[in-house]
């Protein structure tokens, strides 16, 4: 590994995707006092976090372009083949001693071959995860779950601090990269199990808000359920994380996967019913709007009465 160039607020950093995601993490570095360098293919996007004071760049070399911290935050598999790899990838023209940072969702095979290309290049590659909204991202309160070379991520520990302060170290390879795929499983099928158990209690006669007031006092009631609950309550589900974008993990999640022999039944019939959902007009709905799936096979057609007020969830201690 080369040396590293010291890490402090007066930092350079190069920022590659300023998108839903990588806009909320750029703007948190940005008021923490770094320097920040944004590109993006979409110029909206960037005009955006120009305004909350980084400077534009209109090419991934001209972002990177002496910069001591290079961050993605791109779409997926393709999208960081094409800034990271090849003649004009980030790797290539990076400078000797650079630091790159990735924290997209992706699979573990192609991180991996982005590792490859980066030790040819002696760049130092870091993979951060995120498990989290983007109300999360605003706040600094994301989970993350990061792996590479120790001495690499201790010393990007002020910049990843910023994004929150729930960290795993997990390895020096791709860990990182299974991890969030083992929670994406997780949340997955949780939503369809969920929409299923809403569905019979509708059909059974409970009230729409006090089954959700059960439910989320009982030992079931996790973090996942607590965060959805505003959307569940109110039935408008504006978007945490789409659908779509769900979908697209859970195609990653089967493809490791199959690549590790490993039967993943549960999360293979999710897919279907996420994929279905998309084909009813969910796609860009947030991902727990999925349990309209299982009331429409349950032949519910009818919005349950929604309390106006209801009990409030604060005991979140139960497993």
């Amino acid at each position: 590994m080369t040396e590293l160039a010291q890490l402090d607020p007066q930092s350079r950093i190069a920022w590659i995707g300023v998108g839903t995601m990588g806009r909320r993490l750029c703007s948190r570095a940005i008021a923490a006092g770094y320097r920040v360098t944004a590109f993006d293919t979409n110029p909206a996007c960037l005009a955006e976090i120009v305004a909350l004071g980084a400077l534009p760049a209109y090419s991934v070399a001209e972002a990177i372009r002496n910069a001591d911290i290079i961050v993605s935050t791109v779409p997926g598999d393709d999208a960081l083949r094409a800034i990271s790899i090849g003649e004009h990838g980030l790797l290539s023209n990076a400078r000797q001693g650079a630091v790159f940072i990735d924290t997209s969702t992706v699979s573990p095979a192609v991180s991996a071959e982005v590792a490859r290309a980066a030790e040819s290049w002696q760049i130092s590659y870091l993979r951060v995860a995120m498990s989290g909204t983007v109300t999360h991202a605003e706040q600094g309160t994301l989970m993350l779950m990061v792996s590479g070379m120790p001495a690499v991520y201790e010393h990007t520990r002020p910049l990843i601090d910023v994004f929150g302060s729930r960290q795993f170290f997990l390895g020096r390879a791709e860990e990182a990269r299974y991890a969030k795929l083992v929670v994406n499983l997780l949340i997955a099928v949780t939503a369809c199990g969920l929409g299923e158990a809403l569905a019979l209690g509708r059909r059974g006669g409970l009230d729409w808000s006090q089954m959700l007031d059960v439910i989320a006092a009982s030992p079931v009631g996790s973090p996942m359920l607590h965060y959805k609950l505003p959307l569940l309550r109110t039935r408008e589900f504006e978007p945490q994380m789409t659908t779509e974008l769900l979908a697209n993990d859970i195609g990653l999640i089967l493809a490791a996967a199959k690549q590790n022999s490993v039967p993943v039944s549960l999360c293979s019939l999710s897919q279907q019913m996420f994929e279905t959902r998309i084909a009813h007009g969910g796609a860009q709905e947030d991902y727990i709007s999925v349990i309209k799936l299982f009331e429409w096979m349950a032949a519910i057609n009818d919005e349950p009465a929604l309390a106006p007020r209801h009990i409030a969830d604060t005991d979140k201690s139960n497993p």
